[in-house]
């Protein structure tokens, strides 16, 4: 349950959701890193649904979807 409303049809569902991600690190240098990662590389949708009642069936259902999000940066400790 996402979202609980004073009115049972208004709850808000989220169904299960799962994704994959790769995160590589590279230390260097002593205080430096280079890291690299690939978020949602499935590229999974999320889906909530507003739940209704027997007469109405499912009021909403949202879909969000975005594709895969890549990273790549250097940090350091000073």
């Amino acid at each position: 349950m996402k979202e609980v409303s004073d009115e049972p049809f208004e709850d808000q569902i989220e169904e299960a959701y799962g994704s994959i991600d790769i995160n590589i690190k590279y230390k260097f240098a002593d205080n430096y890193q280079i890291f690299f990662a690939a978020i949602n590389i499935t590229e999974e949708q999320d889906v909530s649904v507003y739940r209704g009642d027997e007469s109405t069936g499912r009021l909403f259902e949202k879909i969000e979807e975005w594709g895969t999000t890549y990273k790549l940066g250097i940090s350091g400790n000073f």
